[in-house]
């Protein structure tokens, strides 16, 4: 499988990320895609570090605690959605993949 239905992360400078507990166990699609991290213990996908932006992590949203504060900001990778996907309601429309550098709080994504 290359994709799936849509999924919700959180984009952040890495350096400003902490892992607090557990050891993820890491799966890279080739040596150059930055890798998958999931959960040591049950397996459920985590978080992601792609390769070609080392200073992001992308955290999986379904992986917080608290996500009442989550608001999608940005669709990506539109070019390619199934027809019957819709796009979130004030939210920016990108083609492909988001921009190197994640927008500061509280500004509109970038494309």
């Amino acid at each position: 499988m290359s994709s799936g239905g849509a999924n919700y992360s959180m984009v952040f400078q890495r350096s400003g990320f902490r892992l607090l507990q557990g050891t993820p166990n890491v799966y890279k699609a080739k040596p150059t895609s930055g890798g998958s991290f999931f959960c040591g213990s049950c397996g459920v996908h985590v978080f992601s570090g792609p390769d070609s932006s080392p200073q992001l992590i992308a955290v999986k949203v379904g992986s917080l605690d608290d996500r009442s504060d989550f608001k999608v900001q940005a669709d990506i990778w539109m070019k390619s959605a199934p027809p019957w996907h819709r796009a979130h309601d004030g939210a920016r429309q990108i083609e492909g993949n988001v921009a190197a550098t994640p927008p500061s709080p509280g500004s509109p994504p970038r494309a």
